[in-house]
């Protein structure tokens, strides 16, 4: 009997395989209290603390790796992550703070000249917060608890941990939330996950969204697909919303095809336009179309590869040609046609993508670099970049054509389950747009940071009898510490996460 090797996880599709790469977006994260986003390059560079640091020694690191910055070079030090002590058993306390008098700086015998002191000598943190403790008169009649507290004061002024954190939807989720919560609309980590588990996400469905939370809620629907189904961000008025956060997700190339954008409006009038001989919408005809022009996209590559054309990136280094393929003409958006693409910088794609523009083409085809002979080289290196441009502009049309072909298909039959994230915009008016794309018994989620808004979307869908198992909560989200005979909620935390409607469409 032969055993059945399985087939890669929804994890190894979604998370980067291997190490640090450049060009990867990563999250720093210092001491546990800041986060920041940052793209690694050689040449970038990083403020740690107070010092700026070089991204060349995270490059080829595993992720996880937590670094502090030499007091010698000020360059990244990969440590290994402290350990804690405070997963001890509590020894019966025999002291307290009644007899501590605050005397200021007096109580200290070390002064901010020794502490400089011991900087410049190249003394590292550790050691700075036990010289401290040493010559801190009422450090040793405190508590054990009140030495730890003064413990960690010290280390997260003198210790500086960077940990590099893989970007993911909760990671990205709670850098957002704790440094600019209003770009993601206070949308707290938990009630993405009730988002996610309420509208029933999963591989091969047809997700609807409409967010104004930087992309956030599509890069967290796009990271559970794995690339199994597509996921559609639709909006109101002709510009799309940022959608940054999908950009720091390194998502994979297969996860990148999977998404798309479209005006509502262009969606609305998809799914009024009769089908070409008037049968019934196939979503797997439009997927198998879809697969189809992406294998003829993949043998062109190949031959292109045979024929000894030259398999270079437009920077003129050599590249993967299925990431460079796919990224090149990956049909992100259907409505905007100046969007990035990865693997090409600003200026080329402006030029590549106006296709009514003369002049924006013969400038990316001037700052095309490959090594040319004397001669006779010129002439065929001309004709090599010119046919690679006509190339990838033929890709970027199918795949964009397979696309739309999609969305037409999906607008027809419906989508499975949409989720609604944009809280500028009145729930009742938004839904009422929304769930003629929808499929019967499609699920749908509505996130709003006050209750009023949903309760009055309620009502009017109860009313109107287009949906059923109506149910309008609040999420709720505290944070506890856990330790030996030291366990209770964290002294600060936040109010409310929000509330969220979910239901399920009715067909009429």
């Amino acid at each position: 009997m032969t055993a059945v090797q399985p087939g890669p996880t929804m994890h190894q599709r979604t998370a980067p395989v291997g190490n640090i790469t450049e060009g990867d977006t990563v999250i720093f994260d210092v001491n546990g209290e800041k986060q920041a986003f940052v793209t690694v390059k050689k040449t970038g560079k990083v403020k740690v603390g107070k010092q700026q640091c070089s991204l060349q020694p995270i490059i080829g690191q595993p992720y996880g790796s937590t670094y502090q910055v030499s007091a010698d070079t000020s360059e990244l030090v990969r440590v290994k992550r402290p350990r804690t002590s405070e997963w001890t058993s509590v020894e019966e306390v025999d002291k307290d703070n009644s007899e501590l008098l605050d005397i200021g700086a007096a109580s200290q015998q070390l002064s901010t000249d020794d502490i400089a002191a011991l900087r410049a000598s190249g003394k590292t943190g550790e050691e700075i917060v036990a010289a401290l403790a040493e010559g801190s008169a009422t450090f040793q009649g405190k508590t054990q608890f009140s030495q730890a507290k003064y413990k960690k004061k010290k280390q997260r002024k003198y210790t500086v941990n960077a940990t590099i954190q893989r970007p993911t939807a909760r990671s990205i989720c709670e850098a957002y939330f704790g440094k600019s919560s209003p770009k993601i609309n206070h949308l707290r980590v938990d009630s993405l996950a009730m988002l996610l588990s309420l509208a029933n996400i999963g591989s091969h469905g047809k997700v609807l969204v409409l967010e104004t939370c930087s992309g956030l809620v599509t890069g967290a629907v796009a990271e559970r697909l794995g690339g199994f189904g597509h996921v559609c961000t639709t909006y109101l008025g002709d510009k799309c919303p940022p959608l940054e956060a999908t950009r720091m997700l390194n998502f994979s190339d297969s996860i990148k095809q999977s998404m798309s954008t479209a005006p509502l409006a262009t969606l609305l009038k998809y799914q009024a336009q009769p089908t070409a001989d008037g049968s019934p919408a196939s979503v797997d005809a439009a997927e198998q179309a879809k697969e189809h022009i992406e294998a003829q996209i993949n043998g062109q590559a190949e031959q292109q590869s045979s024929e000894g054309q030259p398999d270079r990136h437009l920077n003129g280094q050599p590249e993967q040609p299925r990431q460079h393929q796919q990224e090149a003409g990956s049909p992100i958006s259907l409505s905007l046609q100046h969007q990035q693409v990865a693997g090409m910088n600003g200026a080329c794609m402006r030029g590549l993508l106006d296709a009514n523009s003369e002049q924006p083409q013969r400038s990316v085809l001037a700052g095309l670099s490959c090594s040319l002979q004397p001669e006779t080289g010129v002439a065929e290196a001309s004709i090599n970049r010119r046919e690679q441009v006509r190339r990838m502009k033929e890709q970027r049309e199918a795949q964009s054509a397979a696309t739309q072909k999609l969305l037409k298909m999906v607008c027809k039959t419906g989508f499975d389950c949409c989720i609604i994230a944009a809280p500028s915009n009145h729930p009742t008016s938004v839904v009422k747009k929304l769930l003629p794309l929808l499929a019967p018994s499609a699920s749908f989620v509505i996130f709003s940071n006050w209750q009023q808004p949903l309760a009055e979307c309620h009502l009017a869908l109860q009313q109107s009898k287009q949906a059923l198992n109506l149910t309008l909560a609040e999420s709720w989200w505290r944070e506890y510490q856990v330790l030996p005979a030291r366990t209770h909620p964290t002294m600060s935390a936040y109010g409310t996460g929000g509330y969220i409607l979910s239901g399920t469409k009715v067909s009429s």
